[in-house]
């Protein structure tokens, strides 16, 4: 196991005990490549996971390419980003920080009720990872619920994933050759 600097332990709550005996996060690699697979990798300010798998591998295995059906890629990306997605859809929000987004839509009750089922013990936190990807798939299934976005497609929610400019005409573009 690596080092956990006092930043890490103060914001995710991780300690280097909690870490002595587990596996480098390098050895998931199975793991990883074959959630990839399967469909896309969502978060809330996605840079920060992209940025973490991207130290362990660089590129995924070839896997299905969900912005541009029947394509392939070697890339963890496109992500459904719900920092840029979520504050996008829904005006009014205070912030784009997730316990604030779950807050102003009333969610915290489900998320630490999915959390119970879901996390480990001393987990059920804000900055801890399942934690956080619990609340990023919560507030997309809310998001889906709402009539005005219940049509969602995984290219639009690629599009609406992105800051704008350049990259989300990349993911609407198709390719002419």
């Amino acid at each position: 196991a690596g080092r956990v600097r006092p930043e890490d332990s103060d914001i995710h709550g991780i300690r280097a005990e909690d870490t002595r005996e587990a596996a480098p996060f390098s050895e998931d690699w199975e793991l990883f490549a074959g959630a990839r697979a399967r469909g896309p990798f969502g978060a809330h300010f996605a840079s920060t996971e992209d940025s973490l798998i991207r130290a362990a591998w660089p590129y995924a295995r070839m896997s299905p390419d969900f912005s541009r059906p029947g394509s392939t890629t070697a890339e963890w990306g496109p992500w459904i980003d719900t920092g840029r997605l979520i504050p996008g859809c829904l005006k009014g929000l205070r912030s784009a920080r997730l316990e604030d987004i779950v807050a102003d839509l009333g969610l915290q009750t489900e998320l630490d009720a999915l959390a119970d089922q879901h996390c480990p013990a001393g987990r059920a936190r804000y900055h801890a990872a399942l934690y956080d990807a619990l609340a990023a798939a919560l507030l997309l299934v809310v998001l889906g619920r709402r009539p005005e976005f219940s049509e969602m497609t995984f290219p639009w929610l690629f599009a609406n994933s992105v800051a704008g400019g350049e990259a989300r005409d990349s993911i609407q573009q198709d390719r002419l050759f």
